[in-house]
C-alpha cells in the first residue's frame, strides 16, 4: 500500500526510476493507506483503510474529503447527495431500509395570503388572521399545525378544502397540503385535535357568545359600520348589508349574520346558512321559527305583517340563546 507525493527529484537515474515506480504503484491502489497522503491535490483519490475501507476523493478547494463508496461492496455513500442542491435520481428513490427525514420550520404567522417558508416541511402557524390563500413555490408538501382558532376560507383554485368546505380551525388541529403550481394549494388531510371528522357531524352548542359552528365567509366585505349578530344581505355590489323585511330588495338576497364589527370596505367573517350561531342576548322560545325583522338588522320570531312586509323565514331556535341558521329562499310579500 503506498502514497506518495507525486514530486520526483533529481537523483542518480537508479533512484528517479524507483521513485517514479513507487509513484506509479501510489496511482495504481488509489494512494492506499490508513492514513491520507501526506501531500494532497484537488479530486486526488485516497483508498482510506481505516475502519470501513472507503473509496474518497479530494474535493475542489483541496481542503476536505469527499467519501465516495465503500470499497468492499461498492455501495455508494449516498450521504454525500447533500452536496447537490439538485440530484438527478434518474429512478424512485430507493432509501435502502432507511427513512426521508422531514424538518420542521420556524413558525409562521397566519395572514391573507400566509407565507409558506422554505426552511422546513412542518410548520406552527400562528396569529387568528383567516386567509383564502397562501403564498408558495409549486411541488411543496407540507404540513401546518395551527396554534389557535382562525378560518381557512376554500376558494377554488387559490385554496382547495375538503368537500369545498371552509375550516374553523382549533389549536392542534393539523393540516397536510400540497402546492400543485405557484401559490395553488390543496389541502389533502385534516386532522382534528380532538380526533373528530372534519365534516360530518356539527356541534349545535358553539362554546361562546357571538359564535357559530358551520358554514362561514371572511372574503367578503361589508358595506356599512357593522355590529356582531347583525343580519346583513349580500348587496348587488357584492357588500353586506342589514337586511329589513320592510322591501324585497333588502331581505330576499343571500343572507348571512354578521360574527365582526366592521367598517365598510372591510372583510367580515359572517355566518351562513347551515351555521349553529350563538348570542347571549337572545331568548328565544326552543323550536320556533324565526324571521327578518322589519326592524333593520334583526331576526325576530314575530312573522311581519304589514303592507308590503317580506316574510321569509331565517331560521329556527334551537335554545334559548342559539339558533339554526338556516335561511328559506321562498317568501311571501304581503298584500
Amino acid at each position: 500500500m503506498s502514497s506518495h507525493d507525486y514530486v520526483i527529484a533529481n537523483d542518480t537515474g537508479a533512484n528517479v526510476r524507483a521513485d517514479l515506480n513507487l509513484a506509479l504503484l501510489a496511482i495504481q491502489s488509489q494512494n492506499s493507506g490508513s492514513s491520507e497522503p501526506s501531500t494532497t491535490y484537488a479530486y486526488q483519490f485516497w483508498a482510506d483503510t481505516s475502519g470501513t475501507p472507503t473509496l474518497k476523493m479530494r474535493n475542489a478547494a483541496n481542503n476536505a474529503w469527499i467519501s465516495i463508496l465503500i470499497l468492499s461492496t461498492g455501495a455508494p455513500l449516498s450521504s454525500e447527495l447533500s452536496g447537490d442542491s439538485s440530484p438527478a435520481l434518474g429512478g424512485f428513490l430507493d432509501a435502502n431500509g432507511n427513512y426521508i427525514q422531514m424538518q420542521k420550520g420556524g413558525d409562521i404567522t397566519s395572514a391573507s395570503p400566509t407565507v409558506i417558508d422554505t426552511d422546513g416541511d412542518y410548520f406552527i402557524c400562528t396569529g387568528t388572521a383567516g386567509f383564502s390563500a397562501m403564498t408558495v413555490a409549486a411541488d411543496r408538501h407540507f404540513f401546518l399545525e395551527f396554534a389557535g382558532a382562525l378560518i381557512m376560507t376554500h376558494g377554488a383554485g387559490t385554496l382547495d378544502l375538503p368537500g369545498g368546505a371552509n375550516i374553523t380551525t382549533v389549536a392542534g388541529d393539523v393540516g397536510e397540503f400540497v402546492s400543485t403550481a405557484s401559490n395553488v394549494v390543496t389541502c389533502v388531510n385534516y386532522t382534528k385535535v380532538d380526533g373528530s371528522a372534519l365534516t360530518g357531524k356539527l356541534d349545535a352548542t358553539p362554546d361562546t357568545d357571538h359564535t357559530a359552528n358551520g358554514a362561514q365567509t371572511n372574503t367578503l366585505n361589508a358595506g356599512y359600520s357593522s355590529t356582531i349578530m347583525d343580519l346583513v344581505y349580500l348587496n348587488a355590489n357584492g357588500k353586506w348589508l342589514e337586511a329589513d323585511a320592510d322591501a324585497t330588495g333588502t331581505s330576499i338576497n343571500l343572507l348571512g349574520i354578521a360574527l365582526e364589527a366592521k367598517t365598510d370596505g372591510q372583510a367580515m367573517n359572517v355566518a351562513l346558512s347551515g351555521s349553529f350561531v350563538r348570542d347571549d342576548t337572545w331568548n328565544w322560545t326552543i323550536g320556533v321559527p324565526l324571521y327578518v325583522s322589519g326592524s333593520i338588522g334583526e331576526i325576530t320570531a314575530t312573522k311581519p305583517s304589514g303592507s308590503g312586509d317580506v316574510v321569509r323565514t331565517a331560521g329556527y331556535a334551537v335554545t334559548a340563546d342559539v339558533i339554526f341558521f338556516n335561511p328559506s329562499s321562498d317568501y311571501v310579500t304581503l298584500a
